[in-house]
C-alpha cells in the first residue's frame, strides 16, 4: 500500500445491535474492565462491503461485578473503485478503534440511568484488546482430534 495516498476505505455506518444491563449490586465496588467477548469480520456484497461484529463486556475479568454490561456493535466499510488498501491491509484493531467513541458513549449514557455512579470509559490499546480476546477464544478453542 502506497501510505502517501488515502486507502480508500470509508467507514459507512456503526450501529448498536445488542444490549444486556442488569444485575445492579449498589452495595459492591465500582470496578470494571472493557473487554472484547466476540469479534468477527465478514465480506458481504461480491467483497465490496466489509461488516465487523464485535461484543463488548464491559466487566471482563471483574470478581463480583456490580451490574451486567454487555454490548454489541457493527461497523460497515465500503471500498472506492479504486483503493490503495486491500482488505487484508486493514487491520481488526483499527475497526475495533473506531467503534471504542460508540462504546464509551453509550456506557456513559446507560449508567447516567442506573443507581451507580456513571462510568467513563478511558482510552484503551484496542491492539491489546483484541490480542487478549484471541488469546482467551485460543484457549478456549478444543485441540483437534489427530
Amino acid at each position: 500500500m502506497d501510505e502517501t495516498k488515502n486507502s480508500g476505505i470509508s467507514i459507512e455506518s456503526v450501529h448498536l445491535l445488542e444490549c444486556n444491563v442488569g444485575d445492579v449490586k449498589r452495595e459492591v465496588d465500582l470496578n470494571f474492565s472493557l473487554g472484547i467477548s466476540h469479534f468477527s469480520r465478514t465480506l458481504v456484497s461480491d467483497g465490496k462491503v466489509l461488516a465487523i461484529t464485535v461484543s463488548f463486556d464491559l466487566m471482563s475479568g471483574i470478581e463480583n461485578p456490580p451490574c451486567k454490561f454487555q454490548c454489541t456493535f457493527a461497523a460497515t466499510y465500503t471500498r472506492s473503485s479504486e483503493p490503495n488498501m486491500t482488505w487484508d491491509e486493514f487491520k481488526d484493531h483499527v475497526a475495533v478503534a473506531h467503534i471504542i467513541p460508540y462504546v464509551r458513549e453509550f456506557v456513559s449514557n446507560i449508567t447516567a440511568r442506573l443507581p451507580l455512579s456513571v462510568l467513563m470509559v478511558p482510552p484503551v490499546n484496542t491492539h491489546k484488546m483484541l490480542k487478549d480476546y484471541q488469546q482467551l477464544t485460543f484457549k478456549a478453542e478444543p485441540p483437534s482430534a489427530a
